[in-house]
This record gives structure tokens, sequence and C-alpha cells, in this order.
């Protein structure tokens, strides 16, 4: 029986009559050896003929099936290479597409970057306008300071030329009085020497020494009115100074030194010009005296006086010294004792007021005198004690205010901790009389409970529940009532203790504000010029960092180019590597069809 493979696609003779015997496959490679013994069996003609053509068909199909076999392994290898390098190409492109990623995450770093920078560096150059705008603005401010000290400074120039031409002019009317004096000794030693005083001589004399003693009063009365002059010119200078005082923003040690000195000079001047005159006028009444001639008063007193009160100024009121809360609360006696100096303080002041009206209003004549002459001088004087009394009577009222509301404030404090003692006390009596009433209801339910196994009667045993009930519930009550009352004396007095802490803290927060600005004052012009050369630097500062940054800002744009770029070549190798797998995807379609054909 013939056994044969027969091959996908060939129909031979022998399958339609020996079906059943071909249903087993056999190898190609068998077919030529089973034709030639099949062959070799004693046949007939055209069976034999038949055999050869069909063994010679095999044989071109076997050449084709192993062609084919050839070109299908070829295909097969061509293709597992293609599939090998499309196994590389995706892996090329995951790693292409990684790096892809990679690139953009770096690009949007760079621009995060890059965005920080632009706005690192708008805040640096709006920061740059508003310090050179505060640069500009310290520099106008310490021009104006500038051009108020030149002012002062030329001021107190112009002060100190007035001062001289006062000197000098007091200069001449002394050497004046000095040839009025040497005059009026030369009269007096020849009226002396003279022997007869009704002698013609005599009389020329008289009438000659008469006509100089009206000159002398002439000359004594311009000399008063150069003196009422130069008071003028005083007053007038001591507003300038006190206006040049009231100029803020310079330094006292400038203000200081010119305006002693000027209070001084014209200090001595005045003294030593009425001096002069007083004696020259004195001298004079002595040796001649005239009932009908007066000289005019020169008020010695009230020039004194006057100068006294023009230059005299009221000492600053030191500040009480502030202590901290926890001192305050631990010397509350000798702050007692403070408040009752204070008070005698206060009276002492109050007794030194009166004694310097009652002055005021009693003046001696001669003052009353000088007054007349110049009433604005008596009352400025006046205003000036009575405001320097005012100003010792306010501070001193003010520091016992303050000591006395300090006092009232720990009294209060004492007498609620005494509030919260009392409270505590009550809350332990009220626990104390809560545990022997629970001891007493304890017993009691256990006489109920010895009376229940009595076999007392269920209504009283019902009454002593009720009323065991009745007596929890009191006593319950009873100590939530004392509870509250506790917290909320509690709470009171924290909010008291808070309160007056915040008042005792506000009022030294207050004094060292107080000292605090008397401290800045005078370290103004020294912070502002500080405040300059810190602006300065810097601005320099700011400027290095705009270059730095300006800097970084090309090399960032040239990396973002170059990223740019990159990212440009990454796209035509993605484009590239996608037409190539198109193809091949191609090649592979056609290859498949025949491979399945074959």
């Amino acid at each position: 029986m013939l056994r044969c493979l027969r091959p996908r696609g060939c129909i031979t003779p022998f399958s339609t009559r020996r079906s059943s015997s071909t249903e087993e496959l056999v190898s190609l490679a068998g077919l030529p050896a089973a034709l030639d013994s099949t062959l070799m069996l004693p046949r007939s003609g055209l069976q034999h003929a038949a055999g050869t053509s069909y063994r010679y068909k095999l044989q071109c199909l076997w050449t084709q099936v192993r062609q084919i076999a050839r070109e299908r392994d070829k295909a097969r290898l061509s293709l597992e290479k293609a599939e090998r390098h499309c196994l590389q190409l995706g892996r090329e492109l995951d790693e292409q597409y990684i790096a892809l990623e990679h690139t953009q995450s770096k690009l949007r770093n760079f621009q995060a970057e890059i965005e920080a920078k632009e706005l690192l560096l708008q805040q640096a150059v709006s920061h740059q306008a508003k310090l050179e705008a505060d640069t500009r603005l310290l520099q106008g401010k310490e021009a104006n300071l500038q051009g108020r000290l030149n002012h002062v400074m030329n001021e107190n120039t112009q002060l100190q030329n007035k001062v001289t031409e006062m000197a000098e002019k007091l200069s001449a009317s002394e050497e004046m009085v000095l040839e009025l004096q040497k005059e009026l000794n030369h009269i007096v030693k020849d009226k002396l020497e003279q022997g007869e005083l009704q002698s013609p001589e005599f009389l020329k004399h008289s009438e000659r020494f008469a006509e100089i003693v009206l000159e002398y009063e002439r000359q004594c009365q311009v000399l008063y009115d150069q003196n009422a002059a130069l008071r003028g010119e005083l007053q007038r200078l001591r507003l300038q100074l006190q206006h040049s005082r009231a100029e803020p923003g310079l330094p006292a040690a400038e203000k200081s030194l010119p305006v002693e000195q000027l209070q001084e000079q014209l200090q001595d001047l005045s003294v030593q010009l009425e001096t002069e005159v007083s004696g020259v006028g004195a001298d004079v009444l002595t040796a001649w005296p005239k009932p009908d001639v007066g000289l005019p008063k020169p008020g010695l007193s009230s020039g004194r006086l006057y100068f006294a009160a023009l230059w005299s100024g009221a000492d600053p009121i030191p500040l009480p010294s502030r202590k901290n809360g926890s001192e305050l609360g631990r010397e509350k006696v000798e702050e007692l004792a403070e408040i009752a100096e204070l008070t005698a303080l206060s009276e002492k002041g109050k007794e030194k007021l009166d004694v310097k009206r009652h002055q005021l209003g009693c003046e001696p004549p001669e003052h009353q005198a000088g007054h007349s002459d110049g009433p604005g001088t008596a009352q400025l004087q006046s205003q000036r004690l009575l405001e320097a009394e005012w100003l010792r009577g306010a501070e001193v009222a003010a520091r016992l205010e303050h000591h006395q509301r300090h006092a009232a404030c720990w009294l209060q404090m004492e007498l609620l901790q005494q509030q919260l003692q009392v409270s505590q006390e009550k809350l332990l009596e009220a626990k104390a009389r809560l545990s022997l009433a629970q001891a007493q209801h304890a017993l009691q339910l256990q006489q109920a409970k010895a009376q229940v196994n009595n076999m007392v009667p269920k209504k009283h045993f019902e009454q002593l529940q009720s009323t065991l009930r009745e007596e929890r519930c009191k006593a319950q009550q009873l100590q939530e009532s004392l509870q509250q009352q506790a917290e909320q004396t509690c709470r009171q007095l924290l909010r008291t203790q808070e309160e007056h802490e915040q008042l005792l803290q506000a009022a030294v927060e207050q004094a060292e504000a107080l000292e605090q600005s008397l401290r800045n004052a005078e370290a103004v012009l020294a912070e502002r010029a500080a405040q300059l050369r810190d602006a300065q630097a810097q601005l320099s500062r700011n400027k290095v960092l705009i270059e730095e940054l300006r800097g970084e800002n090309r090399r960032s744009a040239m990396a973002l180019q170059a990223a740019e770029l990159k990212q440009k070549s990454m796209q035509e190798k993605h484009q590239l590597l996608e037409d190539q797998a198109s193809a091949l995807k191609q090649l592979i379609g056609k290859i498949t069809p025949a491979s399945l054909s074959g």
C-alpha cells in the first residue's frame, strides 16, 4: 500500500482510488523512494508511464518546494531580522521618546528658571527704582538739612556781627563816659581849689559847669535811649534765637554753643553799661544836685531782672523713673511712701508758686519803676516763672496720679485675690459638706437596706429612695454652682489682672517711647547719613546683580536655542525612523502573503 504526503495545493491520480491509504502522511523526502519501490513492481505500461510522469512531477515539485523552502527560510530570516530591527527601532524610539520627554522637561525647567530670573530681574529693577527714589528723597532731605544748617550758621554769624557792633558801641559809650568823668573831676578839683565862692571867675565856672551838667544829662539821656534800643535789639535777637532753636533737624551741639556765648556776651555788656551809667549819674547827682533838672531813672534792678528773665530757662522736666511690673509688685510699700513724698513735694511746689505770685504782686518801688519803663519784661518774667512752676506742678501731679492709679490697681488685685481665697474656702467647705452629705446618704441607704431587710414597708422605702435622690440632686447642684462661681471668679481675676498688666505695660511703653523719641531725635542725622550710604551701597550691589542676571539670561537664551536645535534634530530623526518603520511594515505586508501562499 502506497503512503504518500500530498503537498498543499497539489492533486494526484492516486488520491481518488486510494484515499483511505493516503490518509497517513509521509515526508516529502520518502516520496521518491516510495515511487521507485512502486515502479519496481510488475505493472502495466500505462501505470509505469503514469508513475514515471508522476515521479518527474514530484521531483519538479520537490525542487520547487525546496526552492520555496529556501526562499521561505530566507524570508523568515529577513522577517526575524526585520523584527529584531523593528524591536531595536522600537527601543530606539522609546529611548528617543524618553530623551525627548527629558529634553522637554529640561526645557520646561529652563523656561521656569528663565521666568523666575525674569521675575527676579523685575523685582530687582523695581527695588532699584525704589532705592533710587529713596536715594533722591534722602538727597533732597540732606540738601534741605544742609540749607537749614547754612541758614542757621549765617544767622549765627549775623548775630555775632551784631554783638560785635554792640560791643563797639558800648566801648564808645564807655570812652564818652570816661571823658565826662575826667571833665567832672577837673571841674570839682577847680571848685575845691577856689577860695572865694562869689568871685566872678567862680560864677563863670559855675555857669560853665551848669552847661556841662546839662550837656552830660543830655548825653546820659542819649545813652539811656541807646540802652533801650539795645534792649529792643536783644529782644529781637532772642526771638531769632528761639526761632532757630525751634527749627527741627539741627544738632543740639551746633546751636547751644553760639547761643550760650551770645547770652553771656549780651548779659555782660548790659550789666557793664548799666553799672557805668548809673555810677556816673550817681557821681553827678552827689557832686552837683539840681532840684529842677533830674536824671532819668536808669532802672538797674529792672534791667538785671529783664536780662535774668530773658535768658533764664526752666530746667527740663525729668521723666519719672519707670520700673518693671514685677518690681512694682514687690515694692508697693515703697511706692506708697513715694506717693506721700510726692504729695508733700506738690504742696511745697504750690507754696513756692504762691510765694512767687506774691513776690510778683508786691514788687519794690524800683522794680515797679523799671517795669513802668518796660511792662513787657515783667509780664514775660512772670509768665515764664508761672510756666516753669506749672510744668513742675504738672509733672508732680502726673507722677502722683500714676502712682495713685498703680496703688489702686494693686489694692484691687489684692481685693480680688482675697475674694478668690474666700471663694476657694467656700468651695472647700462645700466639698466638706458634700462629703458629709454623701456619708450621711450612704448611712441612710444602709439603714434603708437594713429596714428593707427587716421587712420595712414598701412605701417608707420608696420615700427614703426619693429623699436620697433629692439630696443627691441638691448636692450635685450645689457642687456645680460652687464650681461655676469658682471658675467665674478665676476668670474675673485673670481678666482684671490682664487689664492691669496692660495698663502698666502701656504706661511703661509710653515712658520708654518718650525716652526713645528723645534719644532718636539726636541720632536722626547720623541714621539718615548711614541710610544714604547703605542705599548707595545697595544700589551698586543691585547694579552688579542686574549685570549678573543679564549675563545669566543671555546664557539661558543660548542654552534654550541649543535645546531647540537639538529638539529639531531629534524630531527629524524621529520622522526618519517613522518612515523606515512604515517601509518595513510595507515590506513585511508584501512578504507575509507570499510566505503564506508558499
